[in-house]
């Protein structure tokens, strides 16, 4: 069953693929990441690999391969998200996706990144350690003058 309403989850990843363009095959390719719920719904997003510019937005004057590659490379696929063959390295791995409905009723879905990593219980006094209050040591006040009554002082020149 797919997951049938927008929003944003955290999905873990059951496939990852490189595939030709659904709608242009002879242009390019689209990476094909296909995750689920606990309740085992899925959402498949697809990544486009060709060389078409991005005409408005924060991504405006890039290339779709150039977006897909910087969203592999955050989600860990190589240094510059070109190793493609690392794509296996995404199964079971948990990712964020995000649901938009589309003008004909469908769920559009995109990658947006790693989704936090949840610290186990047993961890999380060290989150504690690293906010306690510090225990200040006194100063010690050197002497500044030599004290004539003292024998022990020396004088600070």
């Amino acid at each position: 069953m797919y997951i049938k309403q927008e929003g944003t989850f955290d999905l873990t990843v059951i496939s990852a693929q490189v595939i030709a363009h659904r709608y242009n095959p002879e242009d390019g390719f689209e990476v094909r990441i296909i995750a689920e719920n606990s309740e085992k719904d899925t959402a498949t997003a697809f990544l486009p690999i060709t060389n078409d510019i991005i005409e408005s937005g924060k991504d405006s004057g890039a290339t779709r391969a150039e977006c897909t590659f910087n969203m592999l490379k955050r989600i860990g696929i190589g240094e510059e998200g070109t190793k493609l063959s690392e794509l296996d390295n995404l199964i079971g791995k948990t990712i964020i996706f995000y649901g938009k409905e589309n003008d004909k009723g469908r769920i559009n879905w995109y990658v947006n990144g790693l989704a936090a990593k949840v610290i186990p219980v047993d961890k999380l006094s060290k989150i504690a350690l690293m906010f306690a209050p510090k225990k200040i040591k006194p100063k010690v006040k050197k002497k500044t003058t030599a004290d004539p009554n003292d024998p022990n002082s020396e004088c600070p020149f």
